[in-house]
């Protein structure tokens, strides 16, 4: 248990005369380093990220799915306000002016105007679909953006920051460790003794 709760401490704390003690503070430039490498190679590699954006782009290609798309985006209040608010700007142009004139109001053509987008959309989305297909994406450029954005982020990051990062995780995950490690130390001392005790008889 003893030698448990000291190799966790020899992690954070320089103790003189011990080769390797201190590990974390000393490399903390490698540690962020090696966040940087994981969080890249796992979450932004190219090969997940262009089959990930493929299946979205196939799904432009599905009528159903766009359509329920399109209508769930048109039934949210703001997309009414925003419709209201362009048919009004349109009402001040000379072709609004003759829209005016036959008595219509802004309000009154969102219900009108909404199918007309929906439909749009649903012929729009496979186009889309089929342009974005055709055409090399630049994954590379997004990654680029990534990697900077992670390094901004890092670069942030103390030494005494890392320390108070790994040390909350292992006090949570490892506090378990030191008290197993006392209980089967224990128990092969007690079994090591119970064996020397019989052989020596």
């Amino acid at each position: 248990g003893v030698t448990n709760l000291l190799a966790v401490r020899m992690l954070f704390d320089k103790i003189p005369g011990v080769y390797g003690s201190g590990i974390i503070p000393n490399q903390f430039q490698s540690i962020k380093v090696a966040i940087r490498t994981m969080i890249l190679d796992t979450f932004f590699e190219e090969d997940f990220l262009s089959r990930q954006v493929k299946e979205k782009i196939n799904i432009l290609h599905d009528s159903s799915t766009v359509s329920g798309a399109l209508d769930k985006a048109m039934a949210i209040p703001q997309f009414g306000v925003a419709l209201e608010d362009k048919l009004s700007m349109l009402m001040t142009t000379p072709i609004g002016a003759m829209i005016v004139a036959v008595g219509a109001t802004p309000a009154s053509l969102v219900p009108i105007v909404k199918p007309v987008i929906r439909q749009v959309g649903l012929e729009v989305a496979p186009r889309v679909a089929k342009s974005l297909s055709n055409q090399a994406l630049p994954l590379d450029k997004f990654r680029g953006s990534v990697s900077v954005l992670i390094d901004e982020r890092l670069a942030e990051l103390t030494a005494n920051r890392v320390r108070m990062l790994v040390e909350a995780v292992m006090k949570a995950n490892l506090g378990w460790l030191v008290v197993w490690g006392n209980v089967f130390g224990g128990a092969i001392g007690l079994v090591s003794e119970i064996a020397f005790y019989y052989d020596t008889r």
